[in-house]
């Protein structure tokens, strides 16, 4: 397995990951928050808990954005390099 095969697979990995984090941030940090609000005793103000749901919604909002960025370019970086050979 040549180089431009090996970046074509881990490109398409981040392109999936990339979309699944983007597509379940609401229910990761759905998820998140209420882990944190269990760590803090289980109660807290209602604009705390929203805000952290928001935090972790948004975070993983950008992480899913970079790797699908990342792997998408990588993609055409590959499908490039085999066009010229």
């Amino acid at each position: 397995m040549d180089k431009n095969e090996r970046l074509f697979k881990i490109s398409t990995l981040l392109i999936i990951l990339g979309f699944l984090l983007i597509i379940g941030k609401g229910w990761i940090g759905n998820l998140l928050a209420n882990i944190w609000l269990n760590m803090v005793g289980g109660t807290a103000d209602t604009n705390v808990y929203e805000f952290q749901k928001y935090s972790y919604s948004s975070s993983f909002l950008s992480l899913g954005n970079i790797l699908f960025g990342v792997g998408l370019l990588a993609m055409l970086f590959s499908w490039y390099k085999k066009q010229e050979d």
